[in-house]
């Protein structure tokens, strides 16, 4: 019996992060969509953020476009990086 309750109370917590984690996907997915959704939720968050009490909130605007950009450069960068042939000594 104790290990039913042992399996139990491990499940719950692991359908919990398969749950979130599935949510996470669908919201990557409607974001990825369309691109003010991203900044619509950045600015939420941040409205979230300096409404609680005794907080203060420093932000440093940065176009979506810019982070973009960088993952671009990162992803090719990557991708040369894998590609290119490894020199052997």
């Amino acid at each position: 019996m104790i290990s039913a309750v042992a399996a139990l109370d491990t499940a719950l917590p692991a359908d919990g992060e398969y749950q979130a984690a599935t949510k996470l996907a669908q919201a990557a997915s409607v974001m990825s969509a369309d691109p003010a959704a991203l900044q619509l939720r950045l600015l939420q968050t941040v409205v979230e953020v300096a409404a609680e009490k005794n907080s203060r909130v420093i932000t440093v605007p940065v176009p979506v476009e810019l982070l973009r950009f960088l993952n671009r450069v990162a992803s090719a960068a990557g991708r040369a990086h894998r590609s290119a042939p490894e020199a052997r000594p």
